[in-house]
Order: C-alpha cells, then sequence, then structure tokens
C-alpha cells in the first residue's frame, strides 16, 4: 500500500494539546541532555550520582507542581508521579552500593562536595563522608590488599 492512499486527514492540535506536549518536552529534554551528556564524553561512574540527584529534583519539582511546574497540567504532573516511582527503584539500587559514593568522593573534580551541598544537615553529611573515607581506608588498606593477593 503507497502513502498517498492513507488518510492523512489528522485533526489540528488544539492550543491545550500544544501546551500539554510543551510541558512534556520541558521534562523529556533534561533525560536527553544527560543521555548525551554521558553518550558523548567519556562514561564515568562518578557522574551517577550527580545525574540522579539532578533527576529526581526535575521529577520532584514537576510531580509536585513546583517552581518551574506550576503551571504544569494536572495529568502530566500524575504521570511524572508514576515516573517517579520507577526512578526510586533504580535510586535505591544505587544508594544500596558504595561504589556510586565512593567514585565520587575520590574524584578530585567533586571530592564530596555534591553530597555537602545535597544535605541539609550538616552533622549528617560529615557523618557519610567520613563513613565514606572510613570503608576506602578499610577495604583498600596495604594489609587488606596484601592479604587478598595473598589468599589468591
Amino acid at each position: 500500500m503507497e502513502f498517498h492512499f492513507l488518510n492523512t486527514d489528522f485533526p489540528h492540535f488544539t492550543t491545550m494539546d500544544w501546551s500539554r506536549l510543551s510541558q512534556i518536552h520541558n521534562i523529556l529534554s533534561k533525560f536527553n541532555e544527560l543521555t548525551l551528556f554521558v553518550s558523548e564524553k567519556k562514561p564515568q561512574i562518578s557522574l551517577a550520582v550527580p545525574i540522579y540527584y539532578e533527576l529526581h529534583d526535575l521529577l520532584d519539582e514537576a510531580s509536585k507542581r513546583k517552581e518551574r511546574f506550576l503551571d504544569l497540567d494536572e495529568n502530566i504532573s500524575l504521570a511524572v508521579k508514576e515516573g517517579m516511582k520507577k526512578y526510586k527503584k533504580y535510586y535505591t539500587f544505587m544508594d544500596a552500593s558504595d561504589t556510586y559514593y565512593t567514585a565520587l568522593i575520590l574524584d578530585p573534580r567533586v571530592k564530596g562536595d555534591l553530597l555537602l551541598d545535597k544535605l541539609e544537615d550538616e552533622a549528617t553529611r560529615r557523618e557519610i563522608l567520613k563513613a565514606l573515607r572510613d570503608n576506602i581506608h578499610r577495604d583498600y588498606s596495604v594489609t587488606t590488599m596484601e592479604s587478598s593477593l595473598l589468599s589468591k
């Protein structure tokens, strides 16, 4: 069947349709931007945490219709709330692993500053950084590495 025989009489988009499409574009364009960022640059595990934090802020604001999303269509906001459930599932996997946070504090460009900026409680910030650093020293100390090599 050739294309010109197909029915091409589609209804025209209303102003409301265009508004909703624009709102959806505003949300999804951040996902595209971050996907291109990690695919065009050299992928680095230390970027995982900042990207997850940035996506959380976006999804949280959109689902609660806050800040730049005050006029977000309610149905789009509800869809974002559902997307937030999926986000939390994957964030939980990342958050359960010290690897991402260790890479973050070992990255000389960051050194834990992101955690210090994102967490509100000063004591909690310092405690988390100390725990991560203690884990690094425990898991990668000379004696741990030597005993690991000897057991092979």
